[in-house]
């Protein structure tokens, strides 16, 4: 655990028992001191505040709440457990020293640490944990200071390095006596004393305070914040919480963004900055028409916005609306986008899918199955074909779709789609194909296999490109495509000389058996 040395960049407020750190934009609210400690505890707090020491720019008026218990003894500002029964368990809802900092209006909360001190007698409870939360502890981020007793003063820093929210900022103290806060028993006698809490950190401006981050950050917002500073440095950022979250900065940090909950939506190219992201299942990633150049690994999430050449990586979850970039999928997704960009892999799509005019249909990854439960509609854009066997399997040896309901074709002899035949050697490579001949009866390959058929095909309105095949083509041997029943179908027709004179090893086969035959 590194200790935390950022300094504060504000004066703190003071209380006779407790500091609380005050930045501008933030104020205290009511410090709660619990005093269910366990059944027989004693609290006495003799607490004073000075708001003549007041941070500038905040609102509202800080205030201590005091509780004072009879059959309390020992100085103030000390917890008693004597005569404490060490079988009574410590109630974590209950039994803490607790205290939050709210951000006003317009600004974040970045903080980096809580540290506190604690002192008590030799017989005093030796264990303490510090937690901190931002919903109100429906959950919570804990660390324990465990096996010390000591008459004096010991530093207890809790890095949590580092932390933004708009929300407020809740810290329990928890003392105890066993050696793991699992156990929850508390002490049998002796006195301890929680020491100048503070929160380190600082205040930022929503609209424009830039962040550099010093450690890797979390952001924690259960409603709606906006960040249009620039964010800089080598760290990370982990997004959590159910809001919604926009970045509109050109941010520059490198250590790569974590999308667990809630939405996140782009207002500018570099706001994911310079490294990859990853979007986790339950969240909402909205790139607002940017063609971010991050890497995007989509692990189950929604994703929407996607333009230009972002690049992809979708394993599940859900695609929606109008979808560019180079997406490569797998897995089970939901959702009827229309794919704008390159749609490859090997996933199963649950609702209808669109590749309108300029999309490209890419299935497989070299060469595999695409595979579209609720219909497909190709326009005039490229269906990018690669093939390792040609006389393999489907799926395995060349690509292929298949769609549950019917393949729509929507392309015109002005507007083609565009069949990219390419060649790829049996490890994958670019290359010669294996087993292509020009014997008949020549080769089919199903493009396309539905289970109700094919409309709007126009044999004018599809172009066979050989660029990337790296096989001979056989003197008057041609391409072309058709519909077979219920498939889309690409077809290599060997030359007829081809067939001629295969019918005439055939016929001359016949006679030369004959002859035989009757000598």
């Amino acid at each position: 655990m590194r200790p935390i040395t950022r300094p504060l960049l504000a004066a703190p407020v003071v209380a006779s028992f407790i500091i609380v750190s005050i930045s501008a934009g933030l104020k205290a609210q009511v410090v709660t001191f619990n005093t269910a400690l366990n059944t027989t505890a004693a609290l006495s707090i003799a607490a004073t505040f000075n708001a003549t020491q007041q941070a500038s720019g905040v609102s509202g008026t800080p205030s201590l709440s005091r509780t004072t218990l009879t059959n309390t003894t020992g100085a103030a500002g000390s917890f008693f457990s004597n005569g404490a029964n060490i079988t009574n368990t410590l109630n974590l809802a209950t039994n803490y020293v607790g205290f939050s900092v709210t951000p006003s209006a317009g600004n974040v909360i970045l903080a980096t640490g809580i540290n506190w001190t604690s002192q008590g007698s030799g017989t005093a409870p030796n264990s303490y944990a510090t937690a901190y939360s931002t919903d109100g502890f429906t959950t919570s981020t804990q660390t324990t200071f465990t096996g010390t007793t000591a008459t004096s003063t010991q530093t207890r820093n809790f890095d949590i390095g580092d932390l933004i929210t708009n929300d407020a900022l809740t810290v329990r103290l928890y003392n105890y006596g066993a050696t793991s806060i699992s156990n929850a028993v508390s002490a049998t006698g002796g006195s301890f004393r929680v020491i100048t809490p503070t929160v380190t950190g600082s205040t930022v401006s929503t609209a424009a305070g830039a962040i550099v981050l010093a450690a890797n950050t979390e952001i924690r917002n259960s409603g709606a914040l906006s960040l249009g500073g620039d964010i800089s440095g080598a760290f990370a950022i982990t997004k959590n919480g159910a809001g919604n979250l926009t970045l509109s900065g050109n941010n520059s940090y490198s250590g790569g963004t974590t999308l667990n909950a809630g939405t996140t939506t782009v207002g500018h190219l570099s706001a994911l900055g310079s490294n990859s992201v990853t979007l986790s299942a339950g969240a909402t990633l909205n790139l607002g028409g940017f063609a971010v150049a991050n890497t995007i690994t989509n692990n189950g999430g929604t994703l929407s916005g996607v333009a230009g050449t972002t690049a992809v990586t979708q394993s599940g979850g859900t695609v929606s609306g109008s979808v560019g970039g180079i997406i490569t999928t797998s897995g089970t997704i939901a959702g009827t986008p229309t794919f704008t960009g390159t749609l490859k892999g090997t996933a199963s799509f649950t609702g209808a899918v669109v590749i309108p005019n300029g999309g490209t249909l890419s299935p497989g990854n070299s060469p595999g199955t695409l595979t579209f439960a609720g219909g497909l509609t190709l326009g005039g854009g490229n269906y990018v074909w690669e093939v390792n066997d040609a006389n393999g399997a489907a799926g395995t040896n060349y690509d292929t779709s298949v769609v549950t309901g019917g393949l729509t074709l929507t392309a015109t002899p002005l507007n083609k789609l565009n069949i990219v035949v390419t060649s790829l050697t049996i490890l994958n490579n670019s290359g010669v194909v294996i087993d292509f001949t020009n014997g008949s009866p020549g080769h089919t390959w199903t493009l396309v296999s539905t289970t109700t058929g094919i409309t709007g095909f126009d044999p004018a309105a599809v172009n066979i490109d050989l660029t990337n095949f790296a096989n001979t083509n056989f003197g008057s041997a041609y391409w072309k495509t058709e519909v077979a029943g219920n498939n889309f179908n690409l077809v290599y027709v060997p030359e007829p000389s081809t067939y001629a004179a295969l019918a005439g090893l055939a016929v001359l086969g016949l006679a030369l058996r004959r002859r035989r035959s009757h000598t």
